[in-house]
């Protein structure tokens, strides 16, 4: 049984405001979180690594991107000013980190998602928050720190991938 998650993307504002506003319900503010949104392939376009396609929608920190020390390729989302903005970091660089699947396989969630294989769900709830109540996405935020590559296999093993925030409708999901 997969789970399919994978590292965050955020497609639209309302998407955005939602899941600040689960960040805020579960974890509150005063942490970053990695996206799957990177340049790392180009090194010139931002683009959303759990799906590959380019960002349409855009929630940069008023400064940003600056590339600061020529070495910032991914994109940390920072809970602050009532929203979910956006900073390119160094991917090497620790964050928390958010992962989203797209249906209600989660497991973790309750006793009738416990995996039949013994494995791949094993210490989730030790990782991770609980998940999201939306219906189209579910979001995990992780209790750990890591690398954003770290980041993205983290969720991967968990059958996740890193937030995608392509619009202002997801931005504003997990800001809410």
């Amino acid at each position: 049984q997969m789970i399919h998650m994978q590292l965050v993307s955020i497609h639209s504002a309302a998407e955005s405001d939602r899941l600040y506003r689960y960040i805020m319900d579960t974890i509150g503010a005063g942490n970053n979180f990695w996206s799957s949104g990177s340049r790392l392939v180009d090194d010139k376009t931002w683009l959303w690594l759990s799906t590959g396609k380019k960002m349409k929608y855009t929630n940069w920190v008023s400064t940003q991107p600056d590339n600061s020390n020529n070495n910032e390729r991914c994109i940390e989302l920072a809970p602050e000013n009532n929203g979910l903005y956006w900073n390119d970091l160094a991917c090497e660089k620790s964050d928390y980190f958010i992962c989203e699947k797209y249906d209600d396989l989660l497991h973790g969630s309750d006793d009738s998602n416990k995996p039949t294989d013994g494995g791949a769900c094993q210490g989730i709830n030790d990782q991770f928050l609980p998940q999201t109540s939306g219906v189209e996405r579910k979001y995990r935020v992780a209790k750990v720190k890591a690398t954003q590559g770290t980041a993205s296999l983290t969720c991967k093993q968990y059958g996740m991938e890193l937030v995608s925030i392509p619009n202002k409708e997801t931005n504003d999901i997990l800001t809410n």
